[in-house]
């Protein structure tokens, strides 16, 4: 009896010791994992850091035309005729139900476009990439859609005859738009483009406050634009590979407060990295004096 409970025993004992080395094994698998990772984000860091130290805003605004110009998903017609993701609809549908005119802004190869139309919006697209504009206006043909998309010049609002009742900008526009002066004269032009209150609905990307990815490239591009005496990067710049800028929550808000919207919804996360914000502007002192009959 004792031998057969010695070897139980030892079989319980081997039993566990599989069972720790295993977690072991876990534990040490998720800390190298966390090393490695952490040690690539540096070096991209480092690589975006440099040449935006080193490059002008023109040549910047020329790798990100070159992107866009290239190979990617936006000219895929699949990828444009999937419409709204589950996560885009809900926020989307919920605030532009009422709105029988649409501006979509970063109209891209029409992929919000061709929803938005599909669900009995009137929508005008604008997109300041011709390779996309070309490309989507041939899509929505062959998809039988009567909507068009417009070429706009980068980093600017059309500016209508007639508001429209609210407005969608993709997540391809805003974040481009550095520094943050340029994002809020936009966000101005914007706001006067839709009808008093007008619902608008803005993608972006969106980062963690304080985070060291952000605060490692500002520390390698600065020190070197100083020396090219030009303007510094701000904290939430990057290019990996497109020259962009990344929000906090209070970022995010604060610019549209700036811009004359009065009422601001934070949308979360909708896909990684990417969330939404609904806004609606202040009745605009200027517009109620044009309309005003008196």
């Amino acid at each position: 009896m004792e031998e057969d409970g010695g070897r139980r025993s030892d079989r319980e004992e081997v039993a566990l010791l599989v069972i720790r080395t295993h977690r072991w094994l876990k534990a040490g698998g998720r800390a190298v994992t966390k090393v490695v990772t952490g040690a690539i984000r540096f070096v991209e860091a480092v690589h975006g850091g440099v040449w935006l130290g080193l490059l002008s805003r023109q040549q910047l605004d020329r790798v990100n035309h070159a992107f866009y110009s290239g190979p990617t998903p936006y000219a895929d017609d699949a990828f444009n005729r999937r419409g709204l993701t589950p996560r885009e609809e809900v926020p989307v549908v919920r605030h532009l139900a009422d709105a029988r005119s649409v501006l979509v802004l970063g109209a891209g190869g029409g992929r919000e476009v061709l929803a938005l139309s599909g669900m009995g919006h009137r929508v005008d697209g604008f997109e300041c990439n011709d390779v996309l504009v070309d490309y989507g206006n041939a899509f929505l043909t062959r998809e039988g859609s009567a909507a068009r998309i417009r070429r706009v010049p980068p980093d600017e609002c059309p500016r209508p005859d007639t508001p429209w009742d609210g407005a969608l900008v993709g997540w391809g526009v805003y974040i481009h738009m550095i520094p943050r002066a340029r994002r809020i004269e936009f966000l101005e032009a914007l706001r006067r483009a839709v009808v008093p209150g007008g619902p608008v609905v803005l993608g972006f990307c969106a980062r963690r406050e304080g985070a060291f990815y952000f605060r490692a490239v500002a520390a390698i591009a600065n020190p070197l634009r100083r020396l090219r005496r030009r303007p510094p990067v701000e904290l939430g710049d990057k290019l990996e590979p497109t020259y962009e800028h990344h929000f906090t929550e209070a970022e995010i808000i604060a610019e549209l407060e700036s811009a004359g919207f009065g009422s601001v919804e934070y949308v979360d996360v909708v896909e990684p990295g990417q969330a939404l914000i609904v806004a609606t502007g202040r009745r605009d002192p200027t517009r109620v004096a044009a309309d005003d009959p008196r």
